[in-house]
């Protein structure tokens, strides 16, 4: 009896720690589900942040038709996208749609302004390209893919800089417009411009926002990744990080 009573003591205690013991992992691997999923839901969430709530994208409204706009600079060059698309809709458009574009331009530091004239810039057309050349000091390059470039030469004047007025700061400015760009839009497709100072650029819209876009989900998982404190972090967390790239 003592003996039989000695064994199924040990059949408890080993019950008891197999037990303990199943308990014990399935709420580690319980974590670890937990963590994976975690993990999956905040790069979605980074997704999110850095694609739809991107804040270079704007929707207008021209009448019944919603155009995408954005803006953005390649990664490491001085290039920079400007980027409308049609968003498709229910019915097609009845007549060809196309979306005029004027070029200003300008060469002061952020603090500076330029009257009429003082900002004399060579203004060429070469295949399909508008380059304009400030006497040696730089070479911008404009390209519209699947657009028209008309050069210009026009001063736009007297631009209000409210901020500057109130720092009692020169508050008056002007613009030399050095073209016009015609884009046809197309339901679902990306017009736009490269403006660079790095010549020919690439020109592939699409290629380009993609490999922004990637950029940012990387600064964003790095920016987030090193900290537990940043496990869940809010949308302004992937704003900030992408402004201090």
């Amino acid at each position: 009896t003592t003996g039989t009573a000695a064994c199924r003591r040990s059949v408890r205690k080993a019950r008891s720690g197999s037990e303990s013991m199943a308990a014990r992992l399935f709420s580690a691997l319980r974590q670890e589900v937990g963590e994976r999923r975690g993990r999956a839901a905040q790069r979605q969430r980074l997704g999110r942040a850095t694609d739809r709530d991107d804040e270079r994208a704007r929707i207008g409204e021209i009448g019944e038709h919603r155009i995408e706009a954005r803006i953005w600079m390649a990664p490491g060059a001085h290039t920079t996208y400007l980027a409308w698309r049609l968003l498709p809709q229910s019915e097609p458009p009845e007549h060809p749609l196309s979306l005029r574009v004027t070029l200003l331009a300008n060469n002061r530091d952020h603090h500076g302004t330029t009257e009429a004239g003082a900002f004399a810039p060579d203004i060429a057309v070469e295949d399909g390209r508008l380059v304009l050349t400030d006497a040696g000091q730089f070479g911008l390059t404009i390209r519209a893919p699947d657009g028209t470039i008309v050069p210009r030469c026009d001063w736009y004047r007297d631009f209000t800089l409210p901020v500057e007025a109130e720092r009692g700061l020169e508050s008056t400015d002007s613009h030399l417009c050095i073209g016009e760009v015609t884009l046809p839009l197309a339901p679902g497709q990306w017009r736009g411009i490269v403006a660079s100072l790095d010549g020919d650029a690439p020109s592939d819209l699409d290629a380009a926002l993609a490999r922004r876009l990637e950029h940012d989900r990387e600064i964003v998982a790095t920016a987030t990744a090193g900290s537990p404190a940043m496990h869940d972090p809010p949308p302004w967390i992937a704003r900030l990080a992408l402004a201090a790239d």
